[in-house]
């Protein structure tokens, strides 16, 4: 897998997500190992991408503040 740079925070990378095209070239959201959410970037500009990862990104934070 190849990292994808700029598409997520710092503070999100520290917290344990990454971006990476996979094997087949999608876009995986990847949080602490485990797949996230999977885009074919064909389906999207970078900008429609970007607003998806942070929408998908700020329900995963509100799941893990219900959790505590």
């Amino acid at each position: 897998m190849m990292k994808v740079w700029g598409m997520i925070s710092v503070e999100d990378e520290k917290a344990g997500f990454d971006v990476v095209l996979d094997e087949d070239w999608y876009v995986v959201l990847i949080e602490k190992g485990e797949t996230r959410a999977r885009f074919d970037p064909r389906d999207y500009t970078a900008t429609e991408l970007l607003m998806e990862l942070e929408d998908i990104l700020a329900k995963i934070r509100g799941e893990s503040k219900i959790a505590c």
